[in-house]
């Protein structure tokens, strides 16, 4: 019998056991059920915390944003700056060189001897050259005419002389007319 109180023991006990058993898991269902319908709400319960909560991660970009913003104004501002200050020396650079260019354009124009200003000087140099040379050659060929006549004259008073005494003094004033003779031709032929 003890076997049989011991059998029925743990029959019982088993018995027990599974009542136990049945009861935790019915339990550990509810708990299961009550749990999951818990994370649910719990999970809307964040939902909502988190759409009520401020946006840290919004905020930290739009910061971020403002921050890229006021870099590159503050770099085109300065690169703005350098852009004007480079313009200005070009523009005064080049405003100098125009200058330079003109005035050597100008300094070539006086040096140059094709320029229309030095053709005119030699027109007007050559005209005044050719006007002495004429008035010159005038003034010889007056000259000549002067000369030709003297000499005639002391020809003719060589011949009317010839017959006189003191021919050879005669004849040696009419040789120093023939040699300035020669001497005026000499001129006049440019030689």
């Amino acid at each position: 019998m003890a076997e049989h109180t011991a059998h029925k023991k743990t029959a019982e006990s088993t018995a027990h056991t599974k009542e136990k058993a049945l009861e935790a898991s019915g339990k550990e269902e509810r708990e299961e059920k009550h749990g999951e319908h818990r994370s649910a709400e719990h999970k809307k319960a964040k939902k909502r915390a988190a759409s009520k909560r401020f946006p840290v991660g919004g905020l930290i970009l739009m910061l971020l944003l403002i921050a890229v913003i006021l870099a590159a104004g503050y770099f085109g501002m300065t690169y703005y700056e350098q852009y004007q200050a480079l313009k200005t020396e070009y523009d005064a650079s080049l405003a100098a060189a125009e200058a330079e260019l003109s005035a050597a354009e100008t300094e070539y124009a006086e040096a140059d001897p094709d320029s229309a200003a030095h053709s005119a000087e030699r027109a007007q140099l050559t005209e005044e050259m050719i006007a002495a040379a004429k008035a010159e050659i005038e003034s010889l060929r007056d000259k000549t005419a002067e000369t030709d006549e003297a000499i005639r004259e002391a020809e003719a008073r060589i011949a009317e002389l010839e017959g006189v005494e003191d021919y050879d003094y005669y004849r040696a004033i009419y040789d120093e007319y023939v040699e300035g003779r020669a001497y005026v031709e000499d001129l006049l032929s440019g030689n």
